[in-house]
This record gives structure tokens, C-alpha cells and sequence, in this order.
């Protein structure tokens, strides 16, 4: 694979079947004579990420797993997880990557009252037809 800053990354077969995009394009003969796929929307940062993040995820047992994943995420900054969830999403394998935008809801029983009634005319129209006529 080929970051959009001209970087090569050669990597397993067994990481590569990860890549749902990057398969489909290897399927569809889109590597050029060395077998590199390049991946125009892709940073260098972002790729290194994932490849680690898969190869990790390819060699080790769940438990090593759940620590690893642990880790990864207390350890990346908030551009990098944003960055992540975009690339996951464009090499389709955005379920991996699922729990690094997993918001926790703290809000005590009284917070999430008075926030839903602050918020009470975000619902008002929702059961509403809102169907646009362009006649």
C-alpha cells in the first residue's frame, strides 16, 4: 500500500483480507506491476495507526487484545481517532474501529431530564410529514 504521501507499506495477507477496500481493489487487478495499491486519501500518520492496530489484532490472543485496544485509545489524540474513523470507514473496516467513537453518557437521571427539556424543539416535527414538494 502506498500512503498519499508516496510511502510503501508492504503488508500480510492475513492483515491485508482485513482491508475490504484494499481487497476489492487487488480483486479488480488496481495494483500497479509491484503489487501497490495507492491509497490517495490516506495519510502516512493514519495508515502506520491501522496496520499496527490490524497486525496486533492478527497475532494475539482476545486477552492481549482487550489490553492492547485499551491502550491504543487512551494513547491517540483526538485528530488521530477522527482520522482513524475516516480511513476505517473509506478501507471498510470501519466495525474495528467502532468503539473509538463510543460516547459515554454521565448524565445523572435530573442532567438528562433538563437536558431533553432544553432541547424539547429539537422533537417537536419529528412524527410530521416533512416530505418537499417541487411542483
Amino acid at each position: 500500500m502506498k500512503s498519499n504521501d508516496d510511502r510503501k507499506y508492504f503488508v500480510k495477507k492475513s492483515v491485508i483480507v482485513k482491508f475490504v477496500t484494499i481487497k476489492n481493489l487487488i480483486d479488480d487487478g488496481c495494483a500497479d506491476d509491484g503489487g501497490i495499491i495507492p491509497l490517495h486519501n490516506v495519510n502516512e500518520t493514519t495508515l502506520l495507526f491501522v496496520i499496527d492496530y490490524l497486525n496486533k489484532h492478527a497475532e494475539s490472543s482476545y486477552s492481549e487484545i482487550k489490553t492492547f485496544d485499551e491502550k491504543f485509545v487512551e494513547d491517540l489524540s483526538h485528530e488521530n481517532v477522527f482520522n482513524l474513523i475516516i480511513v476505517a470507514n473509506y478501507l471498510d473496516i470501519k466495525e474495528r474501529f467502532a468503539r473509538f467513537s463510543i460516547i459515554v453518557n454521565d448524565f445523572t437521571k435530573e442532567k438528562k431530564v433538563a437536558v431533553r427539556g432544553e432541547n424539547a424543539w429539537a422533537c417537536e416535527d419529528i412524527n410530521k410529514d416533512t416530505r418537499v414538494s417541487f411542483s
